[in-house]
């Protein structure tokens, strides 16, 4: 009660007690001792206290007194009702998708591949909602809404509790109720915090989307809190260190031993090594088998030491660059390199085959010299046969025509004596051309041996020559197989 009312506010306290007191007789079953008033008098109680009732306490009134029919005017002066200093709190409906939020997002300090970081989400939300997160590329801005046109990220309800008094119930996504200290309570009336949760594969430069959407949604309207951020993942802690060698043979295994550390598992090393041409090894990418010369992957966890032996392929040769990754399978950036530069020599079948097809060249030049060379002491000595063959024919036509005369001698005879004489000096005749004719082709014999022995020996260099144009041919083939284009000397 304030100081400015009636002084005969103990009168109004009376007449407003007296039908107060009729009531509770009336409901124990009891009476009233009270005289009997009059009809006027009770009805000036009555509004009394309907008038006490409904003015505000500290305004200006008039009653009627209940002992004379003139009213009373009150000397304090009428005051201004006043204004309550605290808003009343505003509920959520609870049962239908939230519309409006307050919220704060916080992101994490760092972000490592393949390891579960944590988007947190907490404020006030005026009704049912579900929160959403995805790490897209960092040149894509993220969408309006998580679900439409299509699903982006995985929703996670959130439990909102109206709570308007001074200590709100803060209810986490796992259902775990607790209590947080707060101010007098928002207008939204609804108090949450969630947290969400997200792997990413691969390290590099992204964008992390935030999303609060009032649950159930149906388009991008439905979006009440939105957060958007560029954000980089960090590799998985990795070392590598790599010891190769200065030079190597191609198809010829060499060692490379490396050692280092890594965080987890599912990593490889990768070596992989090509022509040196100035190119960067963390642009190296693993491609089908047969696409480079030297490409080896082995498994690695933890702390590792290995000396993997390998090789490059038969026909390579000149400055290779061998580059040592380590990889991971879905992650296309190595986590650690190293590099070195190696100068490779040609396989040893190639330089085999090499020597042999110089050697090969070789002889075959030789044997085609003596070859020729044969051939044309063949062919002088076969020129050679004509004088000799027409001193052999003369020396016959000679002794032919004195054998003739002879017998004609011995034709003409006509005595025994005479035949007899004639006989003799026949076959003496016969016998001494004989000797002559063999004589003359003395010559002939020796230079028909001389051509026979000529023809032997061309031969067999002729022989010889084709066998080796023969292997020259298949040698050819083999440094062809062997040997890199600039490693081929073709004779």
């Amino acid at each position: 009660m304030q100081r400015n009312l009636p002084k005969r506010r103990g009168a109004l306290r009376n007449l407003a007690a007296v039908p107060l007191r009729h009531q509770a007789l009336a409901a124990s079953g009891g009476t009233s001792h009270e005289p009997q008033r009059s009809r006027s008098a009770r009805r000036a109680a009555r509004l009394a206290v309907a008038a006490a009732l409904i003015l505000p306490l500290g305004s200006t009134f008039a009653v009627a007194d209940t002992l004379s029919t003139t009213p009373t005017t009150p000397t304090t002066p009428a005051t201004t009702a006043t204004t309550p200093t605290t808003p009343a709190t505003t509920s959520p409906n609870l049962s239908a998708a939230a519309t409006a939020a307050s919220v704060t997002w916080t992101a994490p300090a760092a972000i490592t591949e393949e390891r579960s970081f944590q988007l947190k989400v907490a404020g006030t939300i005026n009704g049912r909602a579900t929160a959403h997160i995805a790490l897209l590329d960092a040149s894509t801005a993220c969408p309006a809404s998580p679900l439409y046109p299509q699903q982006l990220a995985t929703g996670l309800p959130l439990t909102v509790v109206a709570n308007p008094d001074a200590t709100p119930v803060l209810t986490s996504p796992s259902g775990t109720a607790t209590t947080t200290p707060a101010t007098t309570p928002a207008v939204l009336g609804g108090l949450t915090s969630a947290t969400l949760s997200l792997t990413p594969k691969d390290s590099g430069t992204y964008r992390l989307c935030g999303w609060l959407v009032g649950s159930p949604a149906f388009g991008a309207a439905s979006t009440i809190a939105q957060f958007d951020q560029v954000v980089g993942v960090a590799n998985r802690p990795a070392t590598l260190s790599a010891t190769i060698p200065d030079t190597a043979r191609s198809a010829d295994y060499f060692p490379i031993k490396v050692t280092g550390s890594t965080d987890g598992t599912g990593r490889r090393i990768l070596i992989m090594g090509e022509p040196d041409h100035g190119q960067q090894c963390a642009q190296m990418r693993k491609l089908p088998t047969g696409k480079r010369p030297l490409q080896n992957v082995t498994a690695v966890s933890g702390n590792f030491s290995k000396t993997i032996k390998v090789r490059f392929a038969s026909k390579t040769s000149g400055a290779q660059l061998v580059c040592v990754q380590l990889v991971e399978s879905v992650d296309r950036n190595p986590e650690a390199l190293d590099q070195h530069t190696v100068t490779v020599s040609e396989a040893l079948k190639c330089t085999t085959t090499q020597a042999a097809l110089t050697q090969t060249v070789s002889d075959l030049k030789v044997i085609r010299g003596r070859r020729d060379a044969a051939l044309a002491r063949l062919t002088a000595a076969k020129k050679k046969l004509k004088p000799l063959r027409a001193r052999v024919s003369k020396q016959r036509t000679v002794s032919d025509r004195r054998i003739a005369t002879a017998r004609k001698a011995l034709t003409r005879a006509k005595t025994p004596a005479g035949r007899k004489s004639a006989s003799r000096h026949l076959a003496a005749v016969k016998k001494t051309e004989a000797r002559r004719i063999y004589n003359a082709g003395a010559g002939l014999r020796r230079m028909n041996g001389t051509i026979r022995g000529h023809q032997r020996t061309y031969n067999q260099y002729r022989t010889g020559a084709n066998l080796l144009n023969a292997t020259l041919t298949r040698t050819k083939k083999d440094l062809t197989k062997y040997c890199s284009p600039a490693g081929r000397t073709v004779i």
